[in-house]
């Protein structure tokens, strides 16, 4: 895809959301991971207490050509 989100839920229920969408498509899972952190570390308030996080990809490339991703977890 070309846009990374990442959203969280506060225990408060207020869910807040930011993405970062790149000029061409992105399926390198360290760069995938580094963004995310990035976005994470520069916009959620730890000391506020998580509920919930996601990680989402959009405008994702049509390409049957492209592998599926998996992550290590």
């Amino acid at each position: 895809g070309r846009t990374l989100q990442v959203k969280w839920r506060y225990p408060d229920f207020t869910t807040p959301s930011r993405s970062r969408s790149f000029q061409q498509f992105v399926s390198d899972y360290s760069l995938i991971l580094a963004t995310v952190t990035q976005l994470f570390d520069e916009n959620v308030e730890l000391v506020k207490g998580i509920r919930l996080l996601g990680i989402g990809i959009t405008n994702l490339n049509n390409r049957d050509q492209l592998p599926q991703l998996t992550l290590d977890i």
